[in-house]
Formats: structure tokens, C-alpha cells, sequence
């Protein structure tokens, strides 16, 4: 029973905390959407650091452990990643939200803008020719985007576990779009990222719409993942009060 209590304490304790730290918005606010535009904009800045006492990942950078791609044109090829990091999205400008929240259902809609973003992790590409180019390897990737735009959509549903209400996102879409791109591979053939670099700065820009798919699921799961953290152990009428 003691060990019950001491759950329970501290859960209550661990939404208190949390909660003091986040703005709250009311699904019954007539101008919810301008709420949540700042709610999200001061959350990125709480979550930058994470909150280590409660156990939430820091934003900066966004950690995802492993990610394959398939081959896809352009790219016939396998790209696969470990120890992904993606750098400074607390760094977003959030410019527009719009939402549809009720006692069942969530759907946030939200437009942000960030100057710079960076994205590292260990690829490996096996088999892998491109532009009549052996690029086969493995390393270290770093890639790199100015002007992130992103476009997200937001869906979930409100589940019930014991006596409280949560809420479970269920879907992510991200679309996004970059004013530059760049890409460095680093690996134990200096000949071969010379060659490849070289294209990857020169053609940034016309590569980075052709591929970007991929990586607008990489960041979908990561977004929906850290939502979830949150919305784990937050209860919804907590954080989304009537």
C-alpha cells in the first residue's frame, strides 16, 4: 500500500510540475488558436533543456536511434541511419496555429519558420550508385537546411487510463520546405565525399524537393514521439481544461 501512495504522490507531483511550466489553453477559448500559438512557442523554449527531474528529452537536438530509407527515385538506394540528432527546432518561429480540439478528438495545425537546422547521424549506404556514381559507404552525415519552413498536421484521440483522460497522438504529417540545403559525408574515402560533397553544394537546392520525403517522415515520428511524452503522463483536462 505504502508503494501505491508513494506512485501515486508522485505522479500528482510529476503533473504539477510540468504543468507550472506550460502554458495552459481552454478547448472552450473562442480564441484558442491564438493561446496555443504562444503555449507552443514558450513550450520550445521549455523543452530545449528538456526537463530532466521528470525525465523529458531535450529538444536540442531531437534523438532518433535508427531510421532506414528505401529506395525511392531519385535515389535507388538503401540509406541507413543510426544515432540520428536533429539540431535547434526549439529555435522556431511558430507563425500560425489552428485546431480542432473537443472532448474526443485533437487536431492542431501548425506553420513555423527556423533559420537553420542540423541534422547528423552515422549512415550507411550499401550498393549504392547515383548519377552513374559508386557512393557506396559509411560515416558520418551531416546535413544542413536554411530557411526551414514546416507545415504540420497534428491528429490524436483522448483515451481513458484509470480515472483521468490522456491524450494519444496518433498521426503526424510534416511538410517542409528549405531555402538551401547542404550535405557532408564524412567516411574513411576522402576521394569519394570529395566527389560527393562537391555535388551536394552545388545542387542543393534542386536535390533537397526530390528527397525531402524521407525526411518529412524522420521528423513526423520524432515530433509525434515527444508529444507523446508529454501527453503521456499529462493528464488532458490538465493541459487542455474545459
Amino acid at each position: 500500500i505504502k508503494s501505491i501512495i508513494l506512485v501515486l504522490a508522485s505522479t500528482v507531483w510529476c503533473h504539477a510540475v510540468i504543468i507550472d511550466k506550460l502554458q495552459v489553453c481552454k478547448r472552450t477559448d473562442s480564441n484558442i488558436n491564438d493561446c496555443l500559438k504562444s503555449a507552443i512557442q514558450n513550450a520550445l523554449l521549455v523543452l530545449k533543456n528538456g526537463i530532466p527531474e521528470d525525465n523529458f528529452p531535450s529538444m536540442d537536438p531531437i534523438k532518433v536511434p535508427v531510421w532506414d530509407i528505401y529506395p525511392t527515385p531519385p535515389l535507388h538506394f538503401t540509406k541507413e541511419y543510426k544515432n540520428i540528432e536533429m539540431h535547434n527546432h526549439a529555435g522556431t518561429e511558430i507563425q500560425k496555429v489552428s485546431s480542432t480540439i473537443n472532448d474526443q478528438d485533437f487536431m492542431l495545425e501548425i506553420k513555423g519558420f527556423c533559420p537553420f537546422l542540423n541534422f547528423t547521424a552515422d549512415y550507411a549506404f550499401v550498393d549504392s550508385v547515383f548519377a552513374g556514381v559508386d557512393v557506396s559507404g559509411a560515416g558520418k552525415a551531416i546535413y544542413e537546411l536554411q530557411g526551414y519552413h514546416i507545415a504540420m498536421t497534428m491528429k490524436g484521440q483522448v483515451i481513458q487510463k484509470g480515472n483521468e483522460n490522456y491524450l494519444s497522438i496518433t498521426d503526424v504529417t510534416v511538410k517542409m520546405e528549405a531555402d538551401d540545403f547542404s550535405a557532408d559525408y564524412k567516411s574513411d574515402n576522402a576521394e569519394r565525399d570529395d566527389l560527393i560533397n562537391t555535388f551536394a553544394h552545388h545542387h542543393g537546392k534542386f536535390l533537397f524537393p526530390l528527397v525531402k520525403h524521407d525526411y518529412e517522415r524522420i521528423h513526423a515520428e520524432a515530433y509525434k514521439n515527444l508529444a507523446n511524452v508529454i501527453f503521456s503522463v499529462v493528464p488532458y483536462d490538465k493541459i487542455f481544461p474545459k
